[in-house]
């Protein structure tokens, strides 16, 4: 059992006897506690012990009833040499941002496009420095690639920064419904997408550029 799950059923031992509507009030004011306490503050994407706990039961679901789900992981391209270290700065919403303040400012920009952009259900988090994965439940792979590029391309028309995506997918992709082995080849798959040049959207194992046509 995880560690939410385990609150959320000592919680539901304390309210046993209380009215419904309180009930539901109190189980749902929890939820959104918990869910604050491990979110990022500069990217509002949860953190990986959140995303975690909530990727494993939407894998768990998609094994239970044979359903696709798919996996991706997001770098910003050069973020070191290109914002962080860059004099030149970075600017959003026409402030010039500089050093640090800069990675910052680019990172909850990202964040906000992530947010803006994902499906109810979906799962992102922050998972380390500028990293960010998805869990993307009832998506296949030509779904998920779609989705990869379009956010790809909306992330670099707004901020004028790039990204590299790697990618699997469950079952077709990889055949074990394993949270970290999903994770493992997202990662194998992003640093083919870095090696091959950057700025694209990669899917495991053998760095096929493309699954879908994209609109």
């Amino acid at each position: 059992m995880t560690t939410y799950k385990r609150r959320l059923a000592d919680l539901e031992e304390q309210l046993k006897g209380m009215p419904p509507e309180n009930k539901n009030r109190v189980q749902h004011f929890f939820r959104e506690m918990y869910r604050e306490l491990l979110t990022d503050s500069l990217t509002r994407l949860p953190l990986r012990m959140y995303f975690k706990e909530e990727a494993g039961r939407l894998i768990e679901q998609a094994e239970r009833h044979n359903l696709p789900l798919s996996m991706m992981m997001l770098d910003i391209d050069n973020f070191k040499k290109e914002v962080n270290d860059n004099p030149k700065g970075y600017v959003s919403d026409g402030i010039l941002y500089r050093w640090h303040d800069a990675g910052d400012k680019l990172l909850k920009d990202v964040g906000s496009i992530i947010n803006a952009s994902m499906r109810a259900g979906d799962e992102f988090c922050r998972y380390g420095g500028e990293e960010i994965v998805g869990c993307l439940p009832m998506t296949n792979v030509d779904q998920a690639y779609g989705a990869a590029e379009r956010l790809r391309r909306k992330i670099e028309r707004n901020t004028g920064h790039t990204v590299s995506i790697g990618l699997t997918a469950y079952p077709i992709v990889t055949k074990q419904p394993d949270l970290d082995m999903l994770i493992s080849h997202a990662d194998h798959a992003l640093k083919l997408a870095k090696d091959a040049g950057k700025n694209q959207v990669v899917m495991y194992p053998n760095g096929m550029a493309s699954y879908a046509k994209i609109k």
